[in-house]
């Protein structure tokens, strides 16, 4: 090598520094989430008044809205009764989970805390509007078809509004984060309903039984024939089952993973969110759906098995996640 005219060595760069916003995003809101989780039950009874309180609120407001619509409807506290159909209101038709889960988000993103208030003034609102208009939606259909609530309750709105959390966490990102003038996320989260709706159909329609199916099959013999225990059934939650259908989608969707990759990024995070299906289906069975214990804790495996797609998206396809929502402030 010519001393006069050193090679010059450019140094590369770390692919740990690139990816440090996603990878924070990524800590923080499962930490949150894992705080939520440990902390939601015993928060749950100190501010049970309170609550209450929202429970009744949104009853109230739900039976005003749906007399204006020339219904007739009688509230009790929050029991929410029309001619064929009542309607108790529980602390999942508040909104509050879902309030949460976005709130967990907007506090992980990279952003300055007088953003992230916005986020929350805005958010928090438009999330609790949408959830009013989501029980005046699934009431109207219960009164009308009570067969079709469970449907409505546990399936259609359950994805949907994962769906207008992550709408609303995008929005947040780019109209008042980024002040973007071309969205791209919005674009992104367009193509993810146009691809998730069609699988989620065919999810209700034929693949969950199947899937409940091969599932028991797989889990009596892992159980019975290869731990020994004497189980007869499983009471599967099979409406937490339904989170397979956003990781699909998401993998399906995000533009710039290799074909090899992406397949195999599939084949693993099912079998991560199958693993996961196990694990719950099991806490059920030795805890009892009614003990107390498991009552506490429902809500925030509720939670956990319903962001738990996303994460599993993030984690998997960073690099393409970074690109489309976690940029770096300007």
């Amino acid at each position: 090598m010519n001393k006069n005219n050193p090679k010059v060595i450019k140094p590369v760069p770390s692919k740990l520094k690139s990816y440090k916003p996603i990878i924070r995003f990524c800590i923080l809101f499962f930490g949150l989430l894992i705080l939520l989780t440990t902390t939601f039950p015993f928060l749950s009874d100190k501010f049970n008044s309170q609550i209450t309180w929202l429970m009744v609120a949104t009853s109230d407001i739900t039976g005003f809205l749906l007399k204006a619509f020339g219904l007739s409807v009688q509230t009790h506290g929050n029991i929410l009764s029309l001619p064929n159909f009542s309607v108790e209101i529980v602390g999942e038709c508040t909104g509050l989970y879902e309030m949460l889960i976005f709130m967990a988000a907007v506090i992980a993103y990279p952003s300055g805390w007088r953003k992230k208030l916005i986020g929350a003034g805005l958010g928090i609102p438009l999330l609790y509007l949408i959830n009013i208009i989501r029980m005046i939606f699934i009431t109207i259909m219960g009164n009308w078809s009570p067969r079709t609530f469970d449907f409505m309750h546990m399936y259609f709105w359950q994805v949907a509004m994962i769906l207008i959390i992550v709408s609303t966490w995008v929005l947040w990102i780019e109209k008042i984060v980024h002040c973007e003038k071309q969205p791209v996320g919005i674009h992104f989260i367009v193509k993810f309903i146009w691809v998730s709706g069609p699988l989620f159909v065919l999810w209700y329609w034929k693949g969950q039984d199947q899937y409940l199916v091969l599932f028991n099959y797989a889990l009596t013999f892992l159980l019975i024939k290869m731990a020994g225990f004497n189980l007869q059934y499983f009471p599967a939650p099979k409406d937490i089952f339904n989170n397979l259908i956003p990781f699909i989608s998401l993998m399906l969707i995000t533009r710039g993973i290799p074909s090899r990759k992406r397949v195999i990024w599939l084949v693993e995070g099912l079998l991560i969110l199958i693993g996961w299906h196990m694990v719950l289906t099991e806490v059920v069975y030795f805890l009892g759906v009614d003990s107390p214990t498991y009552d506490k804790f429902s809500v925030p495996i509720y939670l956990f098995s319903e962001t738990l797609p996303f994460i599993l998206w993030i984690l998997f396809a960073r690099r393409q996640v970074a690109g489309l929502f976690l940029r770096q402030k300007k």
